[in-house]
């Protein structure tokens, strides 16, 4: 039981009997190359590149669209890395600490310097980070990551302990059998930090569906208008190629992935530097769409650090006497939560120990540690679990030092334990009061949560009464609206309790994970935080999970958002975070569909109608960097912390269909227009790529409001830069001088293209607005339904 000499250590070492794990999820820099890289997209710009040489095309001209693919792919790879180093060095900071003997004595080490035949200390809280075999103490652990099965399981000596198992209770010494990639600790790992595409967020999700099918659509298309272009129209090759390029390049969304990358990776970043570890992306945009939030009382509200301030003997027994049993008792147990902490610094340790014949350790669904003697059990914890029937007695006085916000123990003894039960209630021989002072920060904090409408549920272990006064103090709205969980034993009662109260007490880790999930089911889309083993079925259910550094391991590991100082005042900044990636994504990715639609709706009446597809590719370029790209990117780094509230999918295609529409209105009518007034390609081009480009200027605004004055400048750059571009290099982007004539066609067709714009604009809100009543009103018919 000395553990391993600094030689055995050494030698295992060199032979690679150490917890490296080799199987995470972080990617090499060549494998970010080729990620970014080696894409569909590229692979159609390849093809279309080819035909272009093909049809004789040696121009600059025809290859403008190079250079935003290949800004693309540099701009990809640099902010993955940049991503990837910078959680990097935040997951080196946040590497667990473990306790193992070596030489005789304990050591602390980061658990990826564990070796095989390692003696570790286990307590609970803790994540099993290696496999191996008890070899002294006793546990209870979950196993529910590795059976599915959340029952606790009793480990004793000569047991063997699995990787990604989480400890609920006792402590105990571990012998390390498999280390690095041969535990399941790889495989946790490695899922921590990999996000499956299928478990994206919305958005994410959203803008897939939009990819894969432009994807599908594009290649049918694009032969379709070369076979018109050649056999219907009588055009060359190179012409029909021409033309091609330029609507397939239209309908490309060549940048919608990398803004997406991008603003969820910068966002990522930022919240790096604030100390917010995060483990998947998504979360992010989970975050920013939460309208309930649940949190625990202390470490949240309160300070985590809690005091005894107070006991009071319920016997005839000296004021030292007293204290020293307890002492007697508590110091017997493990600290490994704040209250154990907390008692074991008030009470004295005595000079002389007399060991239990048994311990009974903390367990959330008794709310209790006793130990076991041969002539007696002592226990301590919740008043109501151990008191039993005999409650009542002291119910009020235990309701009135609860009401002042402070936490009540009861200490006590009985004649006997089976299991890990007390059949009988206690002897009460004293009630011991503690406190954790109340955040300095937290009316603050939960001030802010209540101008965004995000409605706070606090689920606590406490005493009701005790958590609704401290919630008080933190200027909760709703904080006198409390229950006492064990109240709630059916569905109904949870489903309804969920809805109309605060404060929920005395919960246990199952029924948190059945109030998380009874919100969900009123569509509300839930956030959870939690420091401890009690919270990890929950964090698991929750949409978004956050954990404080602070708390246990299994909880950190659980959550998809680490708070790595423990500061819940950082939370508004976390949700603004949030809801400005999302925000303007969103507004941003409507810019981009507007030119794809326009693009695919365009090749669709070319293909039909026999006329020639008006734009070059020249222009579409042009277009996509001064309407697009520039003003797109840009906004993503734009304030904007307003509350998500539609649906993506439908928010960006109701934005992007009217401009779309209106685009393919006016230049659909101006190519009738010039084939009745014998108007040539090149003028028709010309005007269509300045009706594309004032669209979109008036889209930049619409979608901008209510401007700012970095707004403004971003929207004066892009129309600055469009007309110096056209001014100064026509040629290049293939823009004729158009004649008097066709000049004031055009600027008809654009006073045209605005007011069209107004009315569909008008017309598109008037129908989100019905829509959205609509469901609102048979989502509440469905949750009155569901009651």
């Amino acid at each position: 039981m000395d553990g391993l000499s600094t030689q055995e250590v050494q030698q295992r070492i060199n032979d690679g009997q150490v917890n490296h794990h080799q199987t995470s999820g972080e990617k090499s820099f060549r494998q970010i190359v080729h990620d970014n890289v080696m894409t569909y997209f590229n692979l159609i710009f390849l093809i279309v590149t080819v035909l272009i040489l093909i049809g004789h095309h040696y121009t600059i001209s025809d290859f403008l669209y190079l250079p935003v693919v290949i800004a693309n792919a540099v701009i990809g790879i640099f902010q993955e890395w940049r991503f990837q180093k910078t959680l990097r060095k935040l997951t080196i900071v946040n590497v667990l600490q473990v306790t193992v003997r070596r030489d005789g004595q304990d050591h602390h080490i980061k658990v990826d310097q564990l070796v095989r035949d390692d003696l570790l200390y286990l307590h609970a809280g803790d994540q099993i980070s290696v496999d191996g075999q008890l070899v002294d103490g006793h546990l209870t652990t979950d196993e529910s990551i590795l059976t599915g099965e959340a029952d606790e399981i009793s480990k004793g000596q000569g047991d063997t302990l699995y990787s990604g198992s989480y400890v609920i209770a006792g402590d105990g010494m571990l012998r390390v059998t498999k280390v690095g990639d041969e535990t399941y600790a790889a495989q946790l790992i490695a899922k921590a930090k990999q996000t499956d595409r299928n478990d994206q967020g919305e958005m994410v999700r959203a803008i897939d569906r939009i990819v894969n099918w432009i994807g599908i659509l594009i290649i049918p298309l694009g032969m379709a208008m070369v076979y018109q272009s050649m056999v219907t129209n009588h055009h060359s090759f190179s012409v029909a190629i021409s033309e091609m390029v330029a609507a397939v390049i239209g309908m490309i969304p060549e940048g919608l992935y990398l803004l997406v990358t991008v603003a969820l990776a910068t966002s990522a970043v930022r919240l790096a530097h604030h100390r917010v570890m995060i483990h998947d992306m998504h979360s992010i945009e989970q975050l920013s769409r939460v309208d309930t939030l649940c949190i625990d009382k202390t470490g949240t509200i309160t300070e985590p650090d809690m005091q005894v301030t107070q006991v009071l003997p319920m016997h005839a027994i000296q004021e030292t006497a007293l204290k020293e049993l307890i002492g007697q008792q508590v110091h017997q147990l493990a600290a490994d939560n704040a209250t154990m902490a907390a008692l074991q610094k008030y009470f004295p340790q005595p000079s002389t120990i007399q060991p239990a014949a048994r311990i009974i350790p903390f367990e959330s669904a008794n709310k209790y540690s006793a130990l076991v003697y041969d002539h007696a059990v002592y226990a301590i914890g919740a008043p109501e679990n151990l008191l039993k029937d005999s409650f009542d007695r002291y119910a009020k006085q235990i309701q009135q030092i609860a009401a002042g916000g402070q936490r009540v123990l009861a200490f006590g003894k009985t004649d006997q334990a089976i299991g890990s039960k007390l059949p009988k209630p206690i002897e009460l021989l004293a009630l011991i009061i503690l406190q954790n002072p109340v955040r300095a920060n937290a009316p603050a904090t939960f001030d802010y949560f209540a101008h965004q409408d995000v409605a706070i549920k606090v689920i606590s272990g406490d005493n009701p009464v005790t958590v609704s006064a401290v919630a008080k103090q933190a200027d909760i709205q709703g904080a006198a609206d409390y229950v006492d969980a064990r109240q709630l034993k059916t569905d109904r009662q949870i489903q309804d309790a969920a809805q109309k109260y605060t404060i929920f007490g005395r919960v246990t880790p199952a029924k948190k994970q059945q109030l998380v999930q009874a919100l969900q089911a009123q569509q509300h889309t839930v956030a959870m935080t939690g420091d401890g083993v009690n919270d990890i079925l929950a964090l698991k259910t929750a949409d978004c999970s956050i954990a404080m550094a602070t708390g246990a391991s299994a909880a950190m590991n659980a959550a998809s958002i680490v708070l790595l100082d423990s500061d819940f005042s950082m939370m508004p900044r976390i949700v603004d975070e949030g809801r400005q990636t999302v925000n303007n994504i969103q507004r941003s990715a409507s810019l981009f569909l507007i030119k794809n639609i326009f693009s695919f709706l365009m090749a669709l009446i070319t293909i039909f109608t026999a006329m020639s597809y008006p734009l070059k590719s020249a222009q579409i370029s042009l277009i996509s960097a001064f309407m697009i790209g520039i003003p797109g990117y840009l906004l993503t780094f734009e304030p904007d912390h307003t509350r998500i509230h539609d649906h993506f999918t439908r928010t960006v295609m109701l934005n992007a269909l009217p401009a779309a529409l209106v685009d393919v209105f006016a230049i659909g009518l101006l190519m009738t227009v010039g084939q009745v007034f014998d108007i040539g390609d090149s003028d028709i081009s010309t005007v269509s790529a300045l009706i594309m480009a004032f669209v979109g200027i008036a889209m930049l605004i619409y979608l901008s409001q209510p401007l700012t004055w970095l707004r403004g400048i971003i929207i004066a750059v892009s129309a600055v830069g469009f007309i110096v571009a056209v001014t100064m290099m026509g040629d290049l982007f293939r823009f004729a001088r158009p004649s008097l004539l066709v000049l004031a066609l055009g600027i008809v067709f654009l006073l045209a293209a605005e007011a069209v714009l107004i009315n569909f604009r008008w017309l598109f809100n008037w129908f989100n607005g019905l829509f959205s009543r609509g469901h609102a009103r048979y989502q509440a018919g469905k949750h009155a339904r569901h009651r």
